[in-house]
C-alpha cells in the first residue's frame, strides 16, 4: 500500500533522525572506549615508575646495611642488607619485567641493569662474608675501592633513562586521556541535541499517526475481546495463562535489572569520581579504586549478558561443528567443575550429524548444566553426557509446539542427583527462579541455556524424578549445507503389528499412557492399559493373551524393573519394552536390559521399530 506524500515525508524524516541518534550513540561508545584505554595506560605508566622507585630504594637499603655492618660489625645491620633484601629485589625485577613486557626499549634497559644489580649483590655478599669470617679490614678495603659505587652509578643512570621514558609515555597517554574525555563530552552534547530534535520533530508531525494508531488499537482490542469471548478450548486458555506468567516473569526481570545494575553503577561512578581527583597526583593508592570500579563493571556486564541470553537478543556467532568434538574438548573442564566426588561419563554417538550453532555459548550452556548437576549431587554421583541423532516427526511436533519436524542432534546432560518435583520443573526456565539459598545463585543459569537453545532454533526439555535424578535434553537442527533446511522424515513404511499381537502399556502419567496406547493401536496392535505397576499385575492375570509389556521405568507405586520381575515370574514367555526420559547409561546396574529401552522423546517410527525389534527377537531379551 502506497503511503500519502505527507506520511511518507514524515516517515523518512523520523528514519533520518533515528540514524543520527544511532550514529551519535556509536560515536559515544567508541570515544568511551578510547578514554578507558588511555586511562589504563596512564595507570600502567605509574605502576612502572613505582616499581623502579621501589627497586632503587631496596638497593640503597641493602647498601646502607652493608656499610653499617662493615663499620660496626653489629649484626643488627644484617637485617637491612643482603640476607633479607636480595629476595625482595628479585621479586621487584620480575614485576618490572612483566610491566614493561610490551616495551622492547625498556626490556633492553632491564637486561642491561640486571647483571649490574647481581654483581652488586654478589660484592655485598662477599664483603659481609669477609667480616663474618674475621677479616673486616679486607671488607673495608674493598668498600674504599669504589667498585660498588661505580656499579650503582651505572645502575642509577639506566634507571633514570627508564624513568625518563616512562615520563614521556605518561605525558603522551595523559594527553590521549584528556583528548578522549573532551571528545566524549562533545559527542554526548551532540547526542543530547539529536535526541531532543528527534523527539520534538516526532511530537510535531505524528498527531495524525497517533489518532490512527489509537483507532487501530481500539479495533484490535475489540477483535481480541471477540476472539477471547469465542474461544472455549482449554488449550488456548492455558496458553493465555502461560503468557500471563511470562509477563509476570518479565516484570521480575526488569526489577532485578534496575536493582542490581544501579548498585553496581553506584560502585563504578563513586570510584571513578575519586580516581579523577587522584590522577592529578603521582602518589596515592588509586589502584584500589580502579579495582573496585572494574569489579562492579564486570558484574554488571555478566548480569546483562545473562539477561540478553534469556531474552534471545544476544549476538551469536554460529559455526558448523560436530558436538562430539566440543564435548571431548570440554571433558577436563567438566571434571574440574563437578569435582572428584562426581563421576563424568560421555556416550557419544558414532556418525553424529553436524549442526550450526555458537560453540562458545554451547560451552557456557554445558558448564551451567554441570554446575546445576553438581549442586544436585552434594554427596557425589554420576554426570552423564550423551549425544545421538534424532528424527522428529509430525506426531512429536504436534505434542511439543515450536518443534518443527526434521533431523536434529540430541545432546542430553543427566545426573543421579536429588531430582526435581513437577512444580519445580514447570518453573525451571523462569528468570530469577532458583531453589538455592539466598546469595547462592541468581536463577539465570537455566534461563540463559533456554534462551540460547531457542535462539538457535532448537528445543529443550527436562525429565526429572525426585530422588532419581534429572535429564535435560537439547535438540539442535541438523546442518545440511546448501540445502539450508531440516529434512523431514523419509516417509518409509512403518513396521506394523497385528491384532493378535497383544500389548499391555503401563505408565503412571495419564496423558503419556493415553498417547502411547493410542500410538500402539495406530500401528495395528491390540492394546490394554494400566495406570501403574500394581494395576498392570491385575491386567496380566486377567488377560493371558498379552505377549508384550510396554512400561515406563520410573513410576510411583512400582518401578519398571520391579514390575518386570513380578510379571516375568508369572509369565516366563512375556517380552518387555522399557520407556524412559533418562539416558540408557543411567539404567546400567538397575537390572534392566538397556537394548530393550526406548528413550523419550520418541517418534512413531522409532516406537514402531522398537516394538518389532522386541517382538521379533528371541525371548532372551525379556529377562530382567
Amino acid at each position: 500500500m502506497k503511503l500519502p506524500h505527507r506520511q511518507r515525508a514524515a516517515l523518512l524524516s523520523v528514519l533520518f533522525a533515528m540514524a543520527i541518534v544511532a550514529f551519535a550513540v556509536a560515536a559515544a561508545m567508541h570515544t568511551e572506549g578510547r578514554k578507558r584505554d588511555a586511562s589504563i595506560w596512564v595507570r600502567h605508566t605509574m605502576a612502572v615508575k613505582n616499581c623502579l622507585n621501589s627497586l632503587s630504594a631496596l638497593i640503597r637499603r641493602a647498601e646502607s646495611g652493608e656499610r653499617g655492618f662493615i663499620a660496626t660489625q653489629d649484626r643488627r645491620f644484617l637485617e637491612l642488607s643482603y640476607e633479607t633484601v636480595a629476595p625482595q629485589i628479585e621479586r621487584e625485577i620480575d614485576d618490572l619485567r612483566d610491566l614493561v613486557a610490551d616495551n622492547s626499549k625498556q626490556l633492553t634497559a632491564i637486561e642491561r641493569a640486571l647483571p649490574l644489580i647481581h654483581e652488586r649483590l654478589e660484592l655485598m655478599r662477599s664483603r659481609i662474608q669477609s667480616v663474618v669470617e674475621g677479616r673486616p679490614e679486607e671488607a673495608l678495603a674493598s668498600l674504599k675501592g669504589g667498585h660498588g659505587l661505580d656499579i650503582m652509578r651505572e645502575t642509577t643512570r639506566i634507571f633514570d633513562v627508564m624513568r625518563s621514558e616512562e615520563d614521556r609515555l605518561y605525558q603522551q597517554r595523559e594527553q590521549a586521556y584528556l583528548s578522549a574525555a573532551e571528545a566524549l563530552e562533545i559527542v554526548f552534547g551532540f547526542l543530547f541535541l539529536a535526541v531532543a530534535a528527534s523527539g520534538l520533530f516526532v511530537l510535531l508531525t505524528s498527531e495524525r499517526q497517533l489518532i490512527a494508531l489509537e483507532a487501530a488499537n481500539e479495533n484490535l482490542q475489540r477483535a481480541y475481546e471477540e476472539v477471547v469471548k469465542q474461544s472455549s478450548e482449554r488449550v488456548k486458555v492455558e496458553a493465555q495463562l502461560r503468557q500471563a506468567q511470562k509477563l509476570e516473569a518479565m516484570g521480575q526481570l526488569t526489577g532485578g535489572i534496575a536493582h542490581d545494575f544501579n548498585n553496581m553503577l553506584a560502585v563504578i561512578v563513586s570510584s571513578l569520581n575519586i580516581l579523577r581527583r587522584k590522577l592529578k597526583s603521582v602518589e596515592g593508592d588509586f589502584h584500589m579504586l580502579v579495582d573496585a570500579a572494574e569489579e562492579g563493571a564486570d558484574k554488571a556486564a555478566r548480569l546483562v549478558r545473562r539477561l540478553l541470553a534469556f531474552s534471545r537478543e544476544q549476538p551469536l556467532d554460529p559455526k558448523v561443528l560436530i558436538v562430539n568434538d566440543l564435548v571431548r574438548g570440554m571433558s577436563d573442564i567438566l571434571r574440574r567443575t563437578t569435582g572428584s566426588r562426581i563421576e563424568l561419563e560421555t556416550h557419544l554417538a558414532k556418525g553424529l550429524w553436524e549442526t550450526c550453532i555458537d560453540a562458545h555459548e554451547l560451552e557456557n550452556a554445558l558448564l551451567n548444566l554441570a554446575v546445576n548437576a553438581r549442586h544436585a549431587m552434594p554427596n557425589g554421583g554420576r554426570l552423564i553426557v550423551t549425544t545421538e541423532n534424532a528424527t522428529i516427526d509430525e506426531s512429536y511436533s504436534a505434542q511439543n509446539p515450536g518443534v518443527e519436524p526434521g533431523e536434529y542432534i540430541n545432546l542430553s546432560v543427566a545426573d543421579t542427583g536429588e531430582g526435581m518435583t513437577p512444580e519445580v520443573v514447570a518453573r525451571a526456565f523462569d528468570p530469577f527462579f532458583t531453589t538455592k539459598p539466598m546469595g547462592k545463585g541468581t536463577g539465570l543459569g537455566l534461563s540463559q541455556v533456554h534462551g540460547f537453545v531457542k535462539q538457535s532454533n532448537g528445543h529443550i526439555k527436562i525429565y526429572s524424578e525426585p530422588g532419581l535424578g534429572t535429564n535435560i535434553s537439547i535438540l539442535f537442527p541438523r546442518f545440511l549445507g546448501a540445502v539450508g533446511a531440516n529434512s523431514h522424515p523419509s516417509g518409509a513404511e512403518l513396521p506394523l503389528g497385528k491384532p493378535n499381537e497383544v500389548l499391555l502399556v503401563v505408565d503412571d502419567d495419564p496423558t503419556a499412557l493415553k498417547l502411547t496406547a493410542l500410538a500402539a493401536r495406530e500401528l495395528g496392535y491390540t492394546v490394554y492399559e494400566a495406570g501403574g505397576g500394581k494395576a498392570a499385575i491385575g491386567v496380566l492375570k486377567a488377560h493371558p493373551e498379552i505377549s508384550l509389556l510396554v512400561t515406563d521405568v520410573v513410576m510411583s507405586d512400582m518401578d519398571g524393573a520391579q514390575l518386570t520381575r513380578e510379571a516375568v515370574f508369572r509369565r516366563h514367555d512375556l517380552k518387555v519394552l522399557y520407556m524412559t526420559g533418562f539416558p540408557r547409561a543411567m539404567l546400567l546396574g538397575q537390572n534392566i536390559q538397556v537394548e530393550n529401552v526406548l528413550t523419550k522423546p520418541f517418534t512413531l517410527q522409532q516406537f514402531a521399530q522398537a516394538l518389532r525389534k522386541v517382538i521379533d527377537n528371541p525371548i532372551k531379551g525379556a529377562r530382567s
